[in-house]
């Protein structure tokens, strides 16, 4: 276990130039999503009386007139824009992911270059991602619907689905990794099952590692983004939060080459 953690944190330290595309290509993608916003301030809309009534009014009133025919009028269009702008985006990262994870891992595990593995592992990889969001879509109604069944109460019920959602992520995790060292596309769910299941205290223990310093990072990030609120200080706080969305992508990966020297300790 020492020699995995060892060995994922030097390899994810060395090879951190490998996750700055998919990096750059979330910048964009969130770029491209406010496009309804720009659409909005070159209309006019953002000057109109109704939305500086809605923001400065402290009595609330201009809340309720949102829900009024003008209200609706004025800002339905905007809404929509922004809907289908964020579920392109979502789409448009996920096979982003699915296309650099390949390089990614491939760097990890030392198996190829970075862009010969983004193409040989894209198709695979968005197999198991569509695999993976069908089973944690029903399981987790299957879930809910027995919690709702036996009366357990709402906080337990999220807690323990909660729980399926991460165990979902960390068998699909290394379903993808076994891909990659196996060079193999049938049976990787079956094998990281396994291998999960006979490693369990090992896969627990670098699964909430990797939690517990996301969760630092993300508390860190939110204490430095207060003292940059002011107006004078945005141009910070957007380059704080982009290198802060770095950081998190790199623990992300950091996981992933943890799992890489679990499963093949010798190739360390």
């Amino acid at each position: 276990m020492r020699s995995a953690l060892s060995y994922g944190w030097r390899r994810a330290m060395r090879e951190w130039r490998s996750i700055l595309p998919f990096w750059a290509t979330t910048i964009l993608f969130s770029l491209l999503a406010l496009w309804p916003l720009y659409l909005a301030w070159g209309n006019g809309i953002l000057h109109r009386p109704f939305l500086r009534e809605l923001a400065l009014d402290p009595s609330g009133q201009s809340l309720t007139d949102l829900f009024t025919e003008s209200g609706v009028n004025q800002l339905l269009p905007l809404g929509i824009g922004w809907l289908l702008s964020f579920v392109a985006v979502l789409l448009a990262t996920a096979v982003a992911y699915n296309f650099f994870a390949g390089g990614v891992l491939s760097r990890y595990a030392n198996r190829r270059p970075f862009w010969p593995g983004c193409r040989r592992f894209f198709w695979p990889f968005t197999l198991l991602g569509l695999l993976a969001v069908t089973s944690l879509l029903l399981l987790t109604f299957t879930l809910a619907w027995l919690l709702n069944l036996l009366g357990i109460s709402a906080q337990l019920r999220i807690i323990l689905l909660l729980v399926l959602a991460e165990f979902l992520n960390v068998i699909f995790e290394y379903a993808r990794v076994m891909i990659v060292l196996r060079d193999e596309r049938h049976g990787a769910i079956r094998m990281a099952w396994r291998f999960c299941r006979t490693h369990s205290g090992g896969v627990l223990m670098l699964t909430v590692l990797s939690r517990v310093l996301l969760a630092i990072s993300l508390v860190l990030y939110s204490r430095l983004a207060t003292l940059l609120t002011p107006l004078s200080l945005v141009a910070l706080l957007v380059v704080w939060r982009q290198l802060a969305a770095l950081c998190q992508q790199w623990l992300k990966w950091l996981r992933l080459s943890w799992a890489i020297a679990l499963v093949e300790p010798k190739g360390l």
